[in-house]
């Protein structure tokens, strides 16, 4: 059995609104990658997305913060939702 890796490049931010130094280095992993797809979620779209795919997992995401000591458990849900 084989299973493909989608090839996709998922990035999150608080907002759009990316230093300098993030909007090239992520143009530059957009150049070094042209056959992946790209998209980018800023907070509020991250909470959209869970909102409309995945609401059974709002209390389990609410119970985290994505800031201070448990933005990695935050951050680890949301890789696996995606």
């Amino acid at each position: 059995m084989t299973a493909n890796i989608p090839r996709r490049i998922i990035q999150t931010d608080k907002s759009r609104e990316l230093p300098l130094l993030a909007r090239a280095a992520t143009m530059n992993l957009r150049l070094l990658n042209p056959d992946f797809e790209y998209v980018f979620f800023d907070d509020a779209q991250v909470e959209d997305f869970i909102d409309t795919e995945f609401p059974q997992y709002r209390p389990v995401v609410e119970s985290f913060s994505p800031y201070g000591s448990s933005a990695t458990i935050y951050s680890g849900i949301w890789r696996f939702i995606v």
